[in-house]
């Protein structure tokens, strides 16, 4: 009796201490997203940093300027089209190197480069599919799939590179 009288007091007794912690504003920045790939027309997303506290949405730089250019020359302005994001009428190219300068009043312009490589090789790809079924006790039968992917790709270990893996269900 003396252990549930402990579990019972620990249940209804806790400590709370509310902390205001005054954080300074900081500098607000330009922040610029984009995922890329070849033979796509290029998306970026413009939108300004904000305090880490603040609950508010993003702040889209709708009437930012955002210059493109293809090794070394200029292309275009991106245009914006909704929700933050900005578009080129060109479609990008494997092995062009790219680059985005972006500016907005009264905040410092930003600049962004990249290069597209060839797609690398995918050696192999090992899946394993979990499936659990269970009752829930009421004559109703539920299956959960689970599904594991191993993909063993040939990359350059010379090259500072990233991957993206997209899966989709049909």
């Amino acid at each position: 009796i003396l252990f549930q009288a402990c579990i019972l007091l620990i249940l209804f007794v806790s400590c709370e201490k509310k902390l205001d912690i005054d954080l300074p504003e900081s500098e607000k920045h330009i922040v610029v997203n984009s995922i890329n790939s070849a033979d796509s027309i290029l998306q970026v997303s413009i939108t300004r940093s904000q305090n880490a506290l603040d609950n508010d949405s993003v702040p889209v730089l709708k009437n930012a300027i955002a210059k493109v250019y293809k090794n070394g020359t200029f292309i275009e302005d991106l245009s914006y089209s909704s929700n933050g994001l900005f578009e080129s009428s060109f479609t990008t190219e494997i092995n062009e190197t790219y680059s985005i300068t972006v500016e907005y009043e009264d905040l410092n312009s930003v600049s962004s480069e990249f290069t597209l490589l060839p797609p690398v090789p995918i050696l192999n790809v090992d899946t394993v599919i979990e499936i659990e079924t269970y009752d829930d006790g009421g004559g109703y039968f539920f299956t959960d799939y689970e599904f594991h992917y191993t993909v063993s790709i040939e990359d350059n270990e010379t090259t500072d590179d990233f991957y993206f893996i997209s899966v989709s269900r049909l």
